[in-house]
């Protein structure tokens, strides 16, 4: 009976031993768990941000400026995950996307180094859109750059231990190639898995090598070769004075609503017809317009802002139509597509999807 009782309490004991060792294991998990959801992910969360009005942005000589129409660029918002976040962004219904961060900060490329290229492209956007709108409106003006030099070269690219930083590509399959934007038309006239031969300024050396462009990780449908690009000795000379207010948003995206809003500026007229237009699209010297990231969640940026139309690239059409909700959207390829859309508008109200279905 005794040795009985003694079996009883050994076993008591390992039952509770047991037990403090499964809720030790339980609270160790649990503090690993809330720690781990502080941790940075590989994710960021691309979210719609705002719809700001172009024409207060332009500043012209008094004497040129003329009344002009509501034009707006839209811009996205781009947040680092924690896991945590990730979570709950992924059980989240709204207009967002998910994206590995591998897209806006190209591994092994420095964050400052990132930015300052962002920055860059902002600025030579905002040229190509006073040059173009300048143009057409009729004013004579000297432009020209050298080629798009190599700044950074992406590991694992098509271009990596090919080109190398300081390369000045001048020529796409032969087409000249002048600024970044004419490069990236280029090579995104094409589809991945294509080959490309790219005409290369090196030192004093004149260079071809043929590259298959590959998926951009972004964008499954684009190609890319992975290069990051600048503007090589960008030189233009204005008939007068353009500045564009950009504050600290960057990118090349707002370029052909910043076209449009210099042209309104210079010409008779309003466009739009006093209906209230967003858009965004890169914009080349020819007047091409370029595709972009976030189409939906700029569409959902110009809704939430009352816009009644927005201008798309048309390799982002499909993107942006399935995202819209309300608004119009009217596809572009070029400069003068984007006018002739909006001239053709009339005073009436635009109907919007709701009412047209």
């Amino acid at each position: 009976m005794q040795r009985q009782a003694r079996f009883l309490l050994f076993r008591s004991r390992v039952h509770l031993l047991r037990g403090a060792a499964f809720l030790s294991l339980v609270v160790a998990v649990a503090v690993l768990l809330a720690t781990a959801a502080h941790w940075p992910s590989r994710y960021a969360l691309m979210t719609p941000g705002d719809a700001l009005a172009v024409v207060p942005r332009v500043d012209l000589p008094p004497e040129r400026r003329q009344p002009a129409g509501n034009l707006y660029f839209t811009v996205v918002n781009i947040q680092p995950l924690t896991w945590g976040e990730w979570a709950q962004a992924m059980v989240r219904p709204s207009v967002e996307e998910i994206v590995p961060r591998d897209e806006i900060e190209p591994p092994g490329i420095p964050r400052e180094q990132v930015d300052a290229y962002n920055r860059q492209l902002m600025e030579e956007s905002k040229v190509v859109a006073s040059v173009v709108a300048l143009r057409h409106a009729g004013f004579p003006v000297q432009v020209g750059g050298q080629g798009a030099r190599v700044v950074a070269v992406l590991p694992r690219s098509p271009a990596d231990g090919v080109l190398r930083e300081g390369d000045v590509i001048q020529a796409v399959d032969g087409i000249p190639t002048p600024t970044v934007v004419d490069l990236v038309t280029q090579v995104h006239a094409r589809r991945p898995g294509d080959q490309v031969r790219l005409t290369v300024r090196r030192e004093d050396q004149t260079l071809q090598f043929d590259l298959t462009t590959v998926p951009s990780p972004s964008d499954p449908g684009r190609p890319m070769v992975g290069a990051m690009l600048l503007t090589e000795l960008f030189d233009y000379h204005l008939p007068f004075p353009v500045t564009i207010q950009s504050d600290n948003i960057t990118g090349p995206s707002a370029g052909l609503m910043f076209a449009l809003g210099v042209y309104d500026l210079l010409t008779p007229g309003v466009l739009g017809n006093g209906h209230r237009v967003a858009g965004t699209g890169t914009i080349a010297l020819d007047g091409t317009v370029g595709p972009v990231g976030g189409a939906a969640e700029k569409v959902a940026a110009a809704e939430r802002n009352g816009l009644e139309i927005f201008l798309v690239p048309a390799d982002d059409a499909d993107e942006a139509r399935r995202a819209a909700r309300s608004i119009q959207v009217i596809p572009v390829h070029s400069f003068d597509d984007a006018l002739e859309a909006l001239q053709r508008l009339g005073p009436e109200p635009i109907p919007t999807l709701a009412t047209a279905s």
